[in-house]
């Protein structure tokens, strides 16, 4: 260690790693190392994120303010930074703004969470219930449930064993709903007023699904804008409608979707 100097031993993992306090460095006459931070979704420091910045040997780790200090001299960064509990993330940092590491919780169970201001909520299933004729029929859901956040672009957390290929071949889906009283349907002789009472798909909106890198989470967000009101996740289009048969070939535990509310 040079005269004057100091290093800090940080302890975070079972790995002695050395970790640059800015100013020590600034006082050695040398530029002082830029603040980066490893926060939670929520924006709660995360305190021992273990952190690899590309190009450089050694690991850093957060301290207790979720701060680790990357070289000075650097415009960008690629980081991966990781905690036992939280999903992995690799981010390439603008260092002419805040350096920030954003890491999402591990859920403890599989399914679908809406990422909230402050924590999960978890989407609990809703079965798919069918009214209709013997020639058409009306899908959806008779609750909305609790479940709601807010803001224009949600993210769904989906926590799953299934890998890439197989939850592509789910065919995940995100409607707007519309409460529906009754509707006209065909029937065997002429058109029939049938009531539904359900919430049904008022059209299928484009889902964007990220891999995290977990490799057992997903990000699911909306590619555009969501305006307020119930939305619900399906998989297999069975919110789309179509014949009675469709949906009575599904295993009954699976005949459900995922509904919330964006206020």
């Amino acid at each position: 260690m040079t005269a004057g100097c100091a290093l800090w031993l940080a302890r975070g993992t079972p790995r002695v790693v050395l970790v640059v306090m800015g100013g020590l460095l600034a006082g050695c006459g040398g530029p002082a190392p830029i603040i980066a931070h490893v926060v939670d979704v929520f924006d709660n420091p995360i305190e021992g994120a273990e952190v690899i910045v590309e190009g450089q040997a050694e690991r850093l780790v957060s301290d207790g303010h979720g701060v680790f200090y990357l070289p000075a001299g650097l415009t960008t960064a690629v980081v991966r930074a990781g905690r036992e509990g939280f999903i992995p993330e690799e981010a390439t940092l603008d260092l002419s703004r805040p350096a920030v590491v954003r890491l999402y919780p591990r859920p403890e169970k599989s399914g679908f969470y809406l990422v909230g201001a402050t924590a999960y909520v978890a989407l609990s299933p809703v079965a798919v219930e069918a009214v209709g004729t013997e020639l058409e029929q009306v899908r959806g859901v008779r609750t909305v449930g609790d479940a709601s956040t807010t803001g224009g672009r949600p993210e769904i957390l989906f926590h799953t064993d299934l890998k890439l290929d197989q939850v592509m071949r789910v065919g995940l889906g995100l409607h707007p709903l519309a409460y529906t009283a009754e509707t006209e349907m065909a029937g065997p002789f002429a058109e029939t007023r049938v009531p539904v009472r359900m919430w049904t798909s008022a059209g299928e909106l484009p889902l964007d699904i990220e891999p995290m890198r977990s490799r057992q989470d997903y990000l699911l967000t909306s590619t555009a804008p969501l305006g307020p009101g119930p939305y619900a996740i399906d998989t297999q289009s069975l919110l789309d409608g179509g014949e009675r048969a469709a949906l009575d070939n599904v295993p009954l535990p699976l005949r459900v979707a995922y509904p919330f509310e964006l206020r």
